[in-house]
């Protein structure tokens, strides 16, 4: 009959599928976590973390920081799934894995001692990886070859051991211990005296964590990178994009997160792993005003600005912004284009922003970064027809002093933001930090406009050396692939035309 024959062709299906991850599973960590875990779900985040995980296995990588939100499968996949994983294939090693409470880690200890007590197991490695039949705790326990898995509380006994495989897993648990300076030294002092120092010859540090607070383990990780410390492998994965895509939305959809970003600190820490600052703020909470439906822009005056970045490939990003200034001198936050991308496309993604929004104005800095892409931006306007009127604004003053222009609008109440649009809450986040961030390009961007408004206004703005009368220019026209675009969706668009056109040539 049909239904059965279809009904005998999908367990075949399913058997040969399950024999070829068995087969895998001695090369491939998802391979193991699928054959032996059946219910672990597999998102490409998943697949990012286990290539970071098999290539410190492989000796690639000593030292690797993985930050995700809470309850994204971290901990399955690099607390349990991987160190059973890392014995079967090193069944003399010794592996030595630490949490935030000895009850959490001795939990992922009895799961991990489960899988290589399984005949499974045994038959992927060989005898040599089972698990000794000596070993009853769940905290201590040992393979046939001699290998060694210790569990323990941060700040717990590891003392005397050492380990090629050493892990630490959320090291705090509670917004309380987290900010507490003196949780953040005692375990930042066990770290630096005591763990780091168990690492054998050969082996690897892995931190896997959701960040709670810029002074958390990751976070004084990242600060002693950045004065010549020891480098790690960083992987970063945000619940929520720039462009508005959850992370994982098979498990946790955008309506999920829509009632967690109503808490922005707790939002941009445990989900976002983007941890505000506690004080030292220009920008505070209370001048965010916020609307929900795309205003009127016909009784507009519409500007726009940009802050291109240094350099690319070094970490700096390019940022557009777009914005509607109203009848009653209210400012409009329209639209917004953040990428660490090379010139060409961020010139066309202006460009694109230029011809939708047909801006009165757009706002540069001056300097050498627009003598380096102005002659390449006035040829791609002569071939989009993207004109407009540019002014160029000197950055001889600090940007605190630059930005007192847009701020003296937001403490006034004057400025409005997207509320659903997906790039808000990371330019949110920028401008609380604002300026001891790390970021400040977003703001840059807001005080071109906000400079670019007060000249247009009283024509009082003092021009900086060398800056040019804009030329005028009228605007063009969308073409037709570009029409309609909403936030987020010009980005890619413009992006995916530049890469096209480059490969063509």
């Amino acid at each position: 009959m049909p239904g059965s024959d279809d009904r005998n062709a999908k367990a075949r299906l399913a058997e040969l599928m399950h024999e070829k991850l068995r087969r895998n599973a001695d090369k491939s960590l998802l391979a193991y976590a699928q054959y032996m875990v059946p219910s672990f779900k597999v998102n490409h985040h998943h697949e990012r973390i286990a290539e970071v995980l098999e290539d410190c296995e492989a000796g690639l990588i000593d030292r690797a920081l993985i930050t995700t939100p809470p309850r994204h499968g971290k901990s399955l996949l690099c607390s349990v799934v991987f160190p059973a994983w890392y014995l079967g294939r090193h069944p003399t090693n010794e592996v030595i894995a630490t949490a935030y409470g000895s009850e959490l880690v001795s939990g992922f200890g009895r799961r991990l001692r489960n899988l290589v007590r399984d005949p499974r197991h045994a038959d992927i490695f060989g005898e040599d990886a089972a698990l000794s039949p000596e070993s009853r705790a769940r905290d201590m326990w040992l393979t046939m070859g001699g290998g060694v898995y210790r569990a323990a509380g941060v700040g717990g006994g590891i003392t005397g051991f050492g380990g090629h495989c050493l892990i630490i897993d959320d090291p705090v648990k509670s917004w309380k211990e987290a900010d507490s300076p003196v949780v953040q030294s005692q375990t930042w002092d066990w770290y630096q005296s005591d763990f780091h120092t168990r690492v054998m010859k050969g082996g690897f540090i892995l931190v896997i964590q959701t960040r709670w607070n810029e002074n958390d383990l990751a976070g004084k990780l990242l600060a002693e990178e950045e004065k010549g410390g020891e480098q790690w492998h960083k992987v970063h994965f945000p619940a929520v994009d720039r462009d508005g895509k959850a992370l994982w939305p098979e498990m946790y959809d955008i309506d999920y997160f829509s009632r967690r970003m109503r808490n922005n600190r707790v939002w941009q820490a445990l989900y976002q792993g983007n941890p505000l600052p506690a004080e030292g703020n220009l920008f505070t909470e209370n001048m965010f005003r916020t609307y929900d439906r795309m205003p009127d822009i016909g009784r507009m005056r519409i500007y726009g600005a940009s802050d291109y970045a240094v350099s690319f490939g070094k970490g700096d990003f390019t940022v557009h912004v777009v914005v509607g200034v109203d009848e009653n001198d209210d400012i409009h936050i329209l639209d917004f284009w953040r990428r660490q991308e090379s010139s060409d496309v961020s010139v066309d993604a202006q460009l694109a922003l230029m011809l939708r929004w047909k801006p009165l104005v757009w706002a540069e800095e001056s300097g050498q970064i627009q003598k380096s892409i102005g002659p390449f931006l006035e040829k791609r306007q002569r071939e989009l027809k993207a004109w407009g009127a540019r002014r160029q604004f000197s950055s001889t003053t600090d940007k605190a002093a630059r930005a007192q222009s847009f701020l003296a609008r937001m403490g006034s109440g004057k400025v409005v933001f997207p509320a659903n649009a997906p790039w808000f809450p990371d330019l949110k986040a920028e401008m609380l930090k604002f300026p001891l961030g790390k970021n400040d390009d977003q703001v840059d961007a807001l005080s071109l406009i906000g400079r670019l408004i007060d000249r247009m206004s009283t024509g009082k703005a003092k021009d900086g050396p060398g800056e040019k009368p804009p030329a005028l220019t009228v605007g063009g026209n969308l073409p037709p692939g570009m029409r309609g675009f909403t936030w987020g969706e010009v980005s890619k668009h413009v992006i995916d035309l530049a890469k096209r056109r480059r490969k063509a040539a």
